[in-house]
């Protein structure tokens, strides 16, 4: 048995069998306690059909790392050394907003290093400025590295974190080429706050680990990711980044798995704002756009959503693809307060246990993963193919998935803008079931 578990402005949890049907459901308002929260959702739902033992999986959707970005409170203080002089024209956390940038930073560095297109050093990597600017920064929780043309090849990332853990200690380190897309500047943004919500997430998976022990239940315990597929709460320790976005993602899924639709609109209507979204496949259309977390860019993927500042009908035409009318699937706990007759709708459908989408979307999505590689143009297309899955494979595999289930969800090769005879971007998404 899976639950899935969403908590926000209140805690909703559904409990789904191998079949993908709910045979239970529980409502509760947020003490704002996770433990507490955990224990009683989950308590509420184990009972004479539903025994502890019988709970094998627990997956939560969560909006801690969003709310700590934006109040800017429970963040680490992270010490910032980009790879890659010369590249200096914007300094790292240049772009940021003051208050963010004061609240998360323990200083910031860039040191001679970094690759070419090939894979090959740009200059030597300069340890002894990254060792000096780690021992002047102080007090420091965090460590990001970003190199330039990673994803390439890490060795100067991976030498930095090395030389960070000889003089830090136990600190946490982000590596840029474990979590960003190739863009430098978004990627490195990424990295940066991945790294301050570290304290953030490792707090939540605690705090659900203690919650189900308290009621009894020993079961793997999984976050849901802004794409709204699923990794392990201890991946989830040092990837939080890639949980911003996963309550709404859940909600789309769920949406999906309760009214047995593979597409649709959807429209999520919760205590706090009410978000239009897409259901493609089965599983929320990702925007191709950069995400902007509290005024930081990033290359995150998260649901393409409406522009919430329109009317209902101003969101759901803005999402539309076409003139023609779309079916809009409406869930969430306010969802009775949307209108039955909405214009450009062809039909509203109302699925039940529509309060609990978000809940059934984390039970029952995939472990799932996005890798990003980069190919001369001349490479064999087989074997581009070949290497980008392997990586994506390989990440979903860490993320949690059986590696026998694994399979490619989404290949997309493009042209690098500024040399597109040379080289190729390569981007795979791939899903698996949970490792059991």
């Amino acid at each position: 048995m899976r639950v899935g578990l969403e908590i926000g402005d209140g805690v909703s949890a559904a409990a789904v069998d191998a079949h993908g049907r709910v045979v239970a459901t529980a409502a509760l308002a947020s003490g704002c306690d996770v433990e507490r929260d955990v224990a009683a959702a989950v308590g509420a739902l184990v009972g004479p059909d539903l025994a502890a033992s019988a709970i094998g999986e627990v997956m939560l959707a969560t909006p801690f790392a969003t709310e700590a970005a934006h109040e800017r409170t429970a963040l680490a203080r992270v010490a910032v050394v980009r790879v890659g002089t010369p590249s200096t024209a914007i300094p790292p956390l240049g772009t940021w907003p003051a208050p963010l940038r004061a609240a998360v930073s323990a200083g910031e560095a860039v040191v001679a290093g970094g690759r070419e297109l090939d894979g090959t050093p740009s200059v030597a990597l300069d340890l002894a400025a990254a060792r000096g600017f780690l021992l002047a920064c102080g007090s420091v929780d965090a460590v990001a590295v970003s190199g330039v043309f990673s994803l390439v090849e890490p060795a100067d990332e991976l030498r930095v974190a090395e030389l960070a853990r000889e003089l830090l200690g136990a600190v946490p380190v982000s590596l840029s080429h474990q979590l960003g897309a190739l863009g430098l500047l978004a990627r490195e943004n990424v990295t940066v706050l991945n790294a301050a919500l570290t304290s953030v997430v490792s707090d939540v998976t605690d705090a659900l680990r203690a919650g189900l022990a308290t009621v009894g239940v020993a079961a793997r315990t999984h976050l849901v990711q802004g794409d709204g597929t699923l990794m392990t709460a201890e991946y989830a320790r040092h990837h939080p980044a890639l949980t911003i976005g996963g309550p709404v993602a859940s909600g789309v899924r769920g949406a999906g798995v309760l009214s047995g639709l593979d597409g649709a609109l959807v429209c999520d209507a919760g205590a706090g704002e009410t978000t239009i979204a897409r259901l493609t496949g089965g599983a929320p259309e990702a925007d191709s756009g950069a995400l902007t977390v509290e005024g930081v860019v990033t290359n995150l993927r998260t649901p393409e959503v409406a522009d919430a500042h329109g009317t209902l009908a101003e969101q759901i035409d803005s999402m539309k693809q076409s003139s023609a009318d779309e079916r809009l699937i409406v869930v969430g706990p306010h969802g009775p307060l949307v209108p039955g007759e909405l214009p450009g709708v062809s039909e509203v459908v109302r699925p039940r246990h529509s309060a609990f989408a978000r809940a059934v979307g984390a039970a029952t999505a995939p472990v799932g993963a996005t890798a990003e590689c980069v190919f001369a143009r001349t490479a064999d297309p087989a074997t581009r193919r070949a290497a980008a899955s392997a990586a994506a494979t390989d990440r979903a595999v860490l993320a949690g998935a059986d590696p026998g289930t694994v399979v490619v969800q989404e290949y997309e090769e493009v042209p690098f803008s500024y040399l597109p005879n040379l080289a190729l971007s390569v981007r795979v998404s791939t899903v698996g079931r949970p490792l059991r």
